[in-house]
């Protein structure tokens, strides 16, 4: 952490604190192709979601869910995951 950072020195100490010390290094994302979309692609495809029935806060809980299950598998059992957005 460096002192142009936009996150204060106490916030990442703390954030530190809580990830405890790494043994092992950080396993990187499998290599397959995946196809994002731009957010105003995203916003249409949420748009159309909700206008077919499905609830905003459905939408939320299913995202964080594919987040986690992702994480998971790139983390070793019993690893410690932080998500910042």
């Amino acid at each position: 952490m460096n002192n142009s950072s936009s996150i204060g020195q106490e916030w990442a100490a703390r954030f530190a604190t809580l990830m405890g010390e790494r043994s092992e290094r950080p396993r990187s994302a499998p290599l397959e192709t995946v196809e994002l979309l731009t957010p105003e692609e995203m916003a249409e495809a949420d748009r159309r979601t909700v206008a077919a029935g499905v609830r905003s806060a459905i939408l939320m809980e299913r995202a964080g869910a594919a987040v986690a299950t992702a994480a998971g598998r790139m983390a070793a059992a019993g690893a410690r995951i932080a998500v910042l957005a």
